[in-house]
Formats: structure tokens, C-alpha cells, sequence
């Protein structure tokens, strides 16, 4: 058996999306979106006592051995959202139970000031283009809720959502008036038990910090971060060793000379066989819990998408970077005029 000590910042995705409008003053009981039903899937522990002697890999690949040794390690993937309307879409990709959230503001624009917001284009305005600072977090707060959270059965606050201000140097008001802003936006929402209570207020330009104040409220952070990652139901959780030796070959497979990003369902079936799982419900939870850790994509929920398996989440990132552009603001001119010359 292998102990899973890794935290992942990834992807889950649903198929409905609430009203612009109910993020702002949403009322906690009517705010909720419902998720598309779930295929069942077998809870993992009903794999981790499997019977050694059968179905078992010949030997534990050597970076796995390495793993296990390394246990009270932490590895953590992060992903960094991009900030402009166009990218919201995609954002739900990358959301799950399985990750620790970290929803950062400006310290140095009051929370009821409104924000600059980047319109596509003269002729169509932001959806966003009246929202202030609350509106904003409202957003994130309820989007996290929707796509990790709502779904967790989870009842110790996980996901945990940490909110981070920056600029604390050139902070508009007072922390304490900037907290109870923050408590006040919690207050009976359905998001308020994820929110872990202490936020932490960051200078993130070094020529502005102080020592040593900034450096232990940069460690704190950091600190509670990472309690909340080893502290996390999942992170104990204990997977059949076939289950790491499939994962090795994922990696194979992208080395290969096709070096595919993408395999079909059936292909992950009898690259899953090779690894001796050939249980259906194994199977789906295995992926399920592979697609929750950033390793693969897997739409499960879509009877299209389903059947493709994303091996390198990077690649899709890298498409909606092809299909979804923002370009600065000083660009945007530049270069819808060049289509005109």
C-alpha cells in the first residue's frame, strides 16, 4: 500500500453556471447552484485492504519507494488563475475538494471602492464592470463553493479557503476595519465554514517590507497553509501500490515517440489492465482520484468527454491559451488594427 502525503491544487468541472447577479448579495439559502449527478463511485478505502497476494504489481518502481520514504514530505502544485473576465470559464477545470484555496485582495483599494475592470471591447461592456472589491471576493467565494465545495461531504471545513490581502504597506483603512469588512461578507453564507478565520495581511513589495514584522506574517501564512494541506482527511488516505504503478505509466506513455497528450477511455482501460485493475469501479474511482490530484483530466460527468483522457493538463492549459487571449491593454489596439492594414 502507498500513503498519499501530496497536496494538488487542480481541477473539477460541472456543467451549470449561476447568474452573474447572485454572487453579490446572494442570499445563502437561494445562492446555490446544483450539480450535475455524479456517477457513484467506490469510496477508496474499499481498495486499500486488497488481498496482497493477488492482482499485485511484481515490484514498487523505484519512485515510488522513494515516496514512501520521503512520507512526511509535502509536495504541493499550485495553479495561478488568470484575472480577466475571459478566463473565469475555464477556471471551474481546475477546481476540487481536494485543494487548498488561496483567495488574495488588494490592500490598498478600499473593499467598497469599485475596481478597474477590462472590457473585450468599446461595444461590450464587462459583465463585471460595477463590481467593487466585495462583490469580487463574494465571487470567488460562492465559484469555490460551487465547484469544490459543495459537493464535499466534508464536515471540518475542507476545502480550506485562506484569504490573503497584499500591499498591507499602503493599506487603504485599518486592518481591524478591513477584518470585520471580511467577517461581515461570511457572515451566514454558505461558504463561511471553508473560510479559515485568520486572514493574513502581506507587504509583497521588498522595498516596502519591514523586518522582521513582514517575515513572520509571510511565515504564518505560509504555516497555515501547509497545516491545512497535512491536515486534510485526504492526505492519509492509502492507495493500492497498482494504483502508483499506473501512474508510472501515464508518465511512460507521454515519453513515448507519439507523445500524445490525450488517450481515449479504452486506451486508460488497457493501460489499467496492464497494472492488474480490470474492476470497473476501481477503475473510475482510481481516475476519479487522479483527475482530483491535477494528474490527468477527466470529464466523467460528460457522455462525450468522458471518453478522452487528458495525460498532460499542461497541454490543455496551453490550448485555451491558443483559443483565449487577453492581451494588455496598450496591445489590444496595436493588434486588432494590424488586421485591417
Amino acid at each position: 500500500m502507498y500513503r498519499n502525503d501530496q497536496a494538488s491544487v487542480s481541477n473539477s468541472a460541472k456543467d451549470e453556471e449561476t447568474p452573474i447577479e447572485d454572487f453579490k448579495d446572494a442570499d445563502p439559502n437561494k445562492a446555490s447552484v446544483s450539480n450535475s449527478a455524479k456517477d457513484e463511485e467506490t469510496p477508496i478505502e474499499d481498495f486499500k485492504d486488497a488481498d496482497p497476494n493477488k492482482e499485485q504489481p511484481d515490484e514498487i518502481p523505484e519512485n515510488i519507494r522513494k515516496a514512501t520514504e520521503q512520507a512526511d514530505d509535502l509536495e504541493v502544485t499550485f495553479w495561478d488563475f488568470a484575472g480577466q473576465e475571459l478566463y473565469y470559464s475555464t477556471h471551474q477545470v481546475f477546481f476540487n475538494r481536494r485543494a487548498v484555496f488561496a483567495l488574495v485582495f488588494d490592500m490598498s483599494k478600499k473593499l467598497e471602492e469599485r475596481c478597474e475592470v477590462q472590457d473585450f471591447s468599446k461595444k461590450r461592456q464587462s459583465r463585471f464592470h460595477d463590481f467593487n472589491g466585495e462583490d469580487f471576493i463574494k465571487f470567488w467565494l460562492q465559484s469555490i463553493y460551487t465547484y469544490a465545495a459543495q459537493d464535499s461531504a466534508d464536515d471540518k471545513g475542507y476545502p480550506p479557503i485562506f484569504i490573503i490581502g497584499t500591499h498591507k504597506r499602503d493599506s487603504a483603512v485599518e486592518e481591524e476595519v478591513v477584518k470585520d469588512q471580511l467577517f461581515a461578507i461570511l457572515e451566514g453564507k454558505q461558504y463561511e465554514k471553508y473560510v479559515r478565520r485568520q486572514f493574513h495581511f502581506l507587504e509583497n513589495d521588498p522595498t516596502k517590507q519591514q523586518q522582521p514584522c513582514d517575515e513572520e506574517a509571510l511565515k504564518s501564512m505560509k504555516d497555515a497553509v501547509a497545516k491545512a494541506a497535512i491536515n486534510a482527511p485526504h492526505m492519509k488516505e492509502q492507495y493500492p501500490i497498482k494504483w502508483l504503478q499506473f501512474h508510472k505509466a501515464v508518465i511512460e506513455t507521454l515519453g513515448t515517440g507519439d507523445n500524445k497528450p490525450y488517450i481515449t477511455l479504452e486506451e486508460t482501460r488497457e493501460l489499467a489492465a496492464e497494472c492488474n485493475i480490470t474492476d470497473e469501479s476501481q477503475f473510475i474511482t482510481m481516475l476519479g482520484l487522479y483527475h482530483d490530484l491535477g494528474t490527468i483530466i477527466w470529464f466523467g460527468e460528460d457522455k462525450i468527454l468522458k471518453n478522452t483522457i487528458i495525460l498532460d493538463p499542461q497541454w490543455l492549459i496551453d490550448v485555451f491559451k491558443a483559443v483565449i487571449t487577453v492581451l494588455p491593454n496598450e496591445q489590444q489596439a496595436s493588434h486588432a488594427s494590424s488586421h485591417f492594414r
